[in-house]
């Protein structure tokens, strides 16, 4: 088995291909009999990888492919749904993700298990009902990943919704969640407005301002 072009040189070994059949037989116990291996693959081994099979003299084309892809992951919530958040000030509330690798059924961000972070986005509804990326975040080791979601003036009053996706990663799949609430409070804070103070000296015509 070999990566990217059918060049075999060396066996694939007893420890990466794992027989799961006897691989000894006598003829003609051998004929029509099913013999399979498994193999594990790394995310960093993505790509086409060749194979053939080898007995004594006779062998398969090496034609036969298996393509290694990213895997699926399924982006969801954590924390912060049903959660108020006074936007007056710089009170914030965070909003927790959580990512799991539905192929392999574990965590998305554990490296030492195989499995690598991914980057997932925060999107939270506007005044304008649209939503808006307000942030992003790489996952833990437990596959968690967050902001803290401080709304601005952007952000009206009221129920908003969010969501969480992943996009364009090298290693999982595009995946959005279903979506969440968030309540703003507060009222936006006034405008200051420019004035100017106006200064007539008697007996001149002057006339001074000052714009503050």
């Amino acid at each position: 088995m070999v990566k990217d072009a059918p060049a075999f040189v060396t066996p694939c070994s007893d420890s990466t291909c794992v027989n799961q059949t006897p691989k000894g037989c006598i003829y003609p116990g051998c004929v029509n009999r099913t013999i399979f291996w498994y193999r594990n693959f790394t995310y960093d081994q993505q790509g086409t990888w060749f194979y053939r099979f080898n007995l004594h003299t006779a062998q398969t084309s090496g034609s036969d492919v298996i393509n290694i892809g990213k895997d699926d992951i399924n982006a969801s919530h954590a924390q912060g749904n049903g959660t108020t958040v006074n936007r007056t000030g710089t009170n914030s509330v965070r909003l927790i993700a959580f990512a799991n690798d539905t192929d392999a059924a574990k965590p998305a961000g554990n490296l030492s298990d195989g499995m690598p972070a991914v980057t997932v986005y925060f999107n939270v509804t506007t005044s304008q009902g649209v939503y808006t990326t307000y942030g992003s975040g790489s996952t833990n080791e437990t596959g968690h990943a967050y902001v803290d979601f401080n709304p601005g003036c952007t952000y009206s009053n009221g129920t908003q919704s969010w969501i969480v996706y992943t996009s364009g990663d090298s290693n999982y799949k595009d995946n959005s969640s279903q979506a969440y609430q968030v309540t703003n409070l507060g009222r936006p804070q006034a405008a200051e407005h420019n004035h100017v103070q106006h200064h007539v000296r008697r007996g001149d015509d002057l006339l001074s301002g000052i714009a503050s």
